[in-house]
């Protein structure tokens, strides 16, 4: 129901005009009237009607003017005038006001008013349509992203080949052939950390994404999906003698990499799948492509080539492989010694690739060892974006790096522990177990059987060499990791507690308190503050 105004100095002539039209039938509702100008203009700026029935020779301000007042207000208000004379001056300005009309009242029929009215809705309506057009082409384009994100759910999880190209269709994007190939991609953090710090990978690889979406259109056919941190690359084809997909989508990946690295700096890598696959088998394939997401972890080209469904190689256990190279790195960081720690960690990685250490295991054993080393350093604060990016690393190169990052800036921070109290080898195990079981209680036995000690000889030999219970030092260790993660915004003391294996928060507290002297509540503000 449109709201309509009407507005004239002839009391009569207002009533003529309500009783003229079946206004209901028409989708519209007188909602007030006036005789003068000044309560119109009061009555409009209140009800702020769709369409206005005004007389043009008003005292005090007239249709015109009272009009261009009424449109500063609303712009979209749609202007009928009315006049005694037909004036060829009021119907050009009625007209310079994009007036609906401009009628005669002497010449005033029922069907001249509707035929007036009706094109006044259909102006609204217009500009209406017009509006939510406008409005959802906004929305689109700024959600777009969003809208891909869930396209690519839907891929991975298999929906039906016809929900998804009526999915891709809505979303302009235009799969209009049989035949797919699919790549993906992520940044190289070996390159790029000599010129970025590890905080700004998040923000570059919204500018790969960006670049990469930039450069599809310039290639038919190819779409780009944001995946995890890193990136899906979808090459929809039609297969034909003249065209080589592989190399088409090659040739891609090569300009992506290029544009990157002159606008960004940056490197990238990418594994290419050489499978012609059809839609029903892109959602398993893509699947394949995030379980397997290591495969190129020792790769060496910055693009590799491989088949889908091809197994993936037999990985060994680094735990054991590299416990020597492990405790070599810890030691030379306990000393001081620059040039060794980095020769024991070059070592630690000529090792594991040799060996073809499990990704995963390697990197989980990598930022245990960070963690370890930078716990018994003079270093105040652990930034856990540190380790959140050193767990995200995709190559083995990427991983080397961020490692030899924290060890440069450890090495000047590092206490040489040379007292009675110095941990040896045996400590440094006990501590790196510690570590892998923060959420557990763990006890004196289950370190003795670790360490294949008998338990009532271990407890002798751990009070000999830290002068305190094992239970103190588990606790001591553990309120100290509490401290490092108090200082990060995110972690809440309930995390914390439970993270560290205290289902109770209250006796987590009353611990912390006993071995800091001060309550978290308390540490976590003094951080805050930055006191």
């Amino acid at each position: 129901m449109f709201k309509i105004m009407l507005i004239d100095d002839d009391v009569p002539m207002l009533k003529v005009l309500q009783q003229m039209m079946d206004w209901e039938q028409l989708s519209l509702s007188i909602i007030g009237s006036a005789y003068s100008s000044v309560k119109a203009l009061q009555m409009f700026k209140e009800l702020l009607p769709d369409i206005v029935i005004t007389d043009i020779g008003m005292p005090q301000m007239d249709g015109l003017q009272l009009s261009a007042e009424f449109k500063k207000i609303k712009p979209s208000v749609r202007i009928i005038f009315l006049t005694c004379h037909e004036d060829f001056h009021y119907a050009k300005k009625a007209l310079a006001m994009n007036a609906d009309d401009y009628l005669i009242k002497d010449e005033l029929t029922a069907m001249q008013l509707e035929k007036s009215l009706m094109n006044s809705i259909q102006s609204i309506q217009s500009t209406v349509t017009m509006s939510e057009q406008i409005s959802y082409r906004e929305q689109f384009e700024r959600n777009i992203d969003l809208f891909k994100q869930s396209f690519y759910q839907r891929l991975l999880a298999g929906n039906p080949a016809h929900l998804l190209l009526q999915y891709a269709k809505q979303l302009e994007i235009r799969w209009e052939y049989p035949m797919f190939m699919i790549a993906s991609g992520t940044v190289s953090l070996a390159g790029t950390l000599q010129k970025y710090s590890y905080h700004d990978i998040s923000t570059l690889r919204y500018g790969i994404y960006n670049i990469a979406q930039e450069l599809s259109r310039t290639y038919d056919g190819i779409t780009v999906f944001a995946d995890q941190g890193e990136w899906a690359i979808v090459l929809n084809y039609r297969q034909s003698l003249a065209f080589n997909a592989q190399q088409y989508l090659h040739r891609y990946l090569q300009m992506l990499e290029e544009n990157c690295e002159q606008y960004l700096k940056v490197k990238l890598r990418f594994v290419l799948f050489t499978n012609k696959l059809e839609i029903e088998q892109l959602g398993g394939t893509l699947r394949q492509m995030q379980k397997e997401k290591y495969y190129a972890y020792y790769a060496d080209e910055p693009i590799m080539t491989r088949e889908a469904a091809k197994l993936k190689p037999k990985y060994g256990d680094s735990k054991i492989l590299l416990q020597q190279e492990r405790n070599e790195l810890i030691h030379t960081v306990q000393a001081q010694q620059t040039e060794q720690t980095i020769a024991s960690m070059d070592k630690l990685f000529l090792k594991a690739r040799a060996e073809q250490l499990d990704p995963i295991e390697l990197i989980q054993d990598c930022s245990r060892t960070m963690r370890l080393i930078e716990m018994q350093s003079s270093k105040s604060t652990i930034d856990e974006r540190y380790y959140v990016c050193l767990d995200a690393t995709m190559h083995v190169e990427d991983t080397k790096m961020l490692m030899a990052m924290k060890l440069y800036t450890l090495l000047g921070n590092t206490r040489a522990q040379t007292s009675s109290k110095a941990k040896d080898m045996k400590l440094q195990e006990i501590d790196q177990y510690l570590l892998a079981h923060l959420s557990e209680n763990v006890t004196s036995v289950d370190v003795a059987q670790y360490l294949y000690l008998n338990p009532s000889y271990f407890s002798r030999y751990f009070k000999r060499l830290t002068d305190e219970n094992f239970t103190d030092y588990v606790h001591r260790f553990k309120m100290k990791a509490a401290m490092r993660m108090l200082e990060y915004p995110n972690e809440t003391i309930e995390m914390i507690s439970l993270k560290l294996g205290y289902s109770d928060r209250t006796y987590f507290t009353k611990v912390f308190k006993k071995y800091i002297e001060m309550t978290p509540g308390e540490y976590k503000s003094k951080m805050s503050s930055g006191l």
